[in-house]
């Protein structure tokens, strides 16, 4: 298994984990989330854009995990904001097939290193609250700094 950037190749690949991480977050929380799939051109933009990154986890030419990041910046039109450059995780995808193989420590670490080569500040992610990935996040070193909470009508 090797880590490695993506590649425009790997769009038809990458939209299938898609499907299959689009499947699972419908299950963990339905009232926001629905199955589906993730427009090709979407991923295309994001393997091209100079201020995001997908990179996949293959093993024998078949991709089994990835993860996309994206640069961004604190809002400079709020003045009581800090003002950072930071790294947001849009998502980090194994096959069900490989999970407990280290193989989202191994691309949670590319990202760090991704990171860190840009001088960006920190990493962020959103993540359901009863989505068993928190706890994965957890020991990966991520910390809870706020709460977006709902009131259904």
């Amino acid at each position: 298994m090797k880590i490695r950037v993506a590649t425009i190749k790997d769009v038809d690949q990458l939209a299938l984990l898609f499907v299959e991480q689009f499947d699972t977050q419908a299950k963990i929380e339905p009232y926001f989330m629905q199955s589906g799939t993730q427009s090709k051109q979407f991923i295309e933009d994001t393997i091209t854009n100079e201020t995001s990154q997908i990179f996949v986890a293959e093993d024998a030419d078949k991709i089994i995990g990835f993860v996309s990041i994206y640069e961004r910046k604190t809002n400079d039109l709020i003045n009581s904001i800090v003002p950072h450059k930071y790294a947001y995780l849009m998502e980090i995808i194994v096959t069900k097939q490989q999970q407990g193989r280290g193989i989202a420590t191994q691309l949670m670490n590319t990202v760090n290193q991704w990171a860190l080569d840009r001088k960006l500040d920190y990493i962020e992610l959103n993540v359901y609250a009863n989505n068993p990935a928190v706890d994965f996040y957890i020991k990966s070193g991520y910390v809870e700094t706020n709460k977006i909470m709902v009131y259904r009508l």
